[in-house]
């Protein structure tokens, strides 16, 4: 292994977007000098999308449980989990936790089983740890959750409990039915369970061709419905909608006479909070037609106009997009509202474009949100031009992306090029995503 001792900053940058440098620094060097770095992620849930990427509970424990800071770092962690408010920072907790319990450590356990259960009984809080104090306590654990959730249903019929995963497994389904004969509490939750559908959708089958293609066929007539044209104009000049959300929806299934109709009402709108907002519509979308005025708009004053502009050109292959793309990435105008700016070479690159996109891209230190919309538009182009020249470019995400689900992207990107160096490999062997573990161990076999 190749030595990786870091700078506390480096080891801060790395740790924060869960690199394997992170994991080898420790292994070579310990935790001296970094061990405030190491507690505050261990406390403070540093994932950049918790909805989307994987924990990094486990990779973190491994950090610290063989090391003489261990007692230390437990006592901080097992407090903390009594205390934080955070949902994402007791997540992980409670993960780290069950690894402490299953390594031997009681007091680990019995915080996780006082914890969980005290969470259980907050709807704000609910099914935090629950998988994890089920894997460390067992049937002992579902029954004692089931009584709680009873017994919140019990005083509140109304209540939702949306903390259903423990009971998929068939043995815990009968333990929670024996119990349920004799304790109203289980009952009353066990019942709840079966009315909410959760049992049949877990048994269902794997959906036909024919009922994918049926599912997708309402879901638009349902679209269609609930955002008709008429909405989405009256919602556009009322300043209804702070993201793009429902307005791309409505683009997506719009017929090519709405789109023309959006098309017209920008070009005469006068309001440009009205004019950003039909525009959105166009995200995703096709424009009909180009105007010179989306060009004008792409280099204005008004910021959020200015990036509906971008997003929607660079649905267009057209030499002036092109020119365009040239220009913000010359003169790195590439963060903020021009931060999909990348985005308008997509369909107009030419190979000769890489050099200038890779100077733009490490010329600016951009904010973690520009860096991920930066790796989101590297990874779009760099899927349609498999070009070697753009080498430098999915090096940039891998070393920048907040987002680990777009670092295994770009690794995978750069061994589809045979750009993936052997150093690269060494260090995903270490990596705090486990898609990226499991893909370089491929490499090495």
């Amino acid at each position: 292994m190749a030595d990786y001792k870091l700078t506390r900053e480096q080891f801060a940058d790395a740790l924060s977007k869960g690199l394997g440098r992170a994991m080898m620094h420790v292994k070579q060097h310990g935790l001296d000098d970094i061990a405030d770095i190491m507690l505050d992620a261990c406390i403070h849930n540093k994932v950049y999308d918790v909805q989307c990427e994987d924990s990094r509970a486990r990779w973190l424990f491994e950090m610290f449980k063989d090391r003489r800071e261990y007692p230390t770092f437990r006592d901080s962690i097992l407090r903390a989990l009594e205390s934080e408010t955070n949902c994402a920072d007791l997540g992980q907790m409670c993960e780290m936790a069950k690894e402490m319990a299953l390594n031997g450590d009681e007091d680990a356990k019995q915080i996780l089983r006082k914890c969980v259960l005290d969470f259980a009984k907050t709807p704000e809080k609910d099914g935090l740890g629950v998988e994890e104090l089920v894997e460390v306590c067992g049937n002992s654990a579902v029954l004692d959750l089931g009584k709680i959730y009873g017994s919140r249903f019990l005083r509140n019929p109304d209540e939702d409990i949306i903390s259903y995963g423990f009971c998929c497994d068939e043995g815990r389904q009968k333990l929670l039915i024996e119990n349920s004969k004799l304790d109203p509490e289980i009952k009353a939750f066990w019942d709840y369970v079966v009315k909410s559908g959760y049992l049949k959708l877990q048994k269902r089958k794997e959906l036909t061709r024919e009922q994918i293609k049926a599912n997708k066929r309402k879901h638009r007539r349902d679209s269609r419905k609930k955002y008709p044209l008429k909405k989405i104009v009256e919602d556009a000049r009322n300043g209804i909608g702070e993201y793009p959300g429902y307005y791309v929806r409505f683009g997506k299934y719009a017929t090519a006479k709405e789109l023309e109709k959006i098309s017209d009402l920008i070009l005469t709108e006068q309001d440009e909070d009205v004019r950003m907002r039909l525009l959105w519509v166009f995200r995703r979308t096709g424009l009909p037609k180009i105007f010179l005025k989306l060009f004008n708009w792409a280099n204005g004053e008004h910021e959020g106009l200015r990036g509906a502009s971008i997003a929607a050109l660079a649905q267009v292959t057209d030499k002036r997009v092109h020119k365009l793309a040239r220009a913000k990435a010359k003169a790195g105008q590439i963060l903020g509202a021009d931060s999909e700016a990348i985005d308008l070479f997509i369909k107009n690159y030419k190979s000769g474009d890489a050099k200038l996109i890779i100077n733009a891209i490490y010329s600016v230190k951009p904010v973690p949100d520009d860096a991920h919309e930066f790796s989101h538009s590297i990874l779009n182009l760099t899927e349609n031009y498999k070009d070697l020249q753009l080498t430098d470019a999915l090096i940039w995400v891998y070393e920048n992306t907040p987002c680990s689900s777009c670092r295994a992207d770009a690794t995978k990107g750069l061994n589809e090029i045979g750009a993936l160096s052997q150093k690269m490999i060494n260090e995903c062997l270490w990596d705090g995503s486990e898609e990226i573990r499991e893909f370089a161990k491929g490499l090495t076999k």
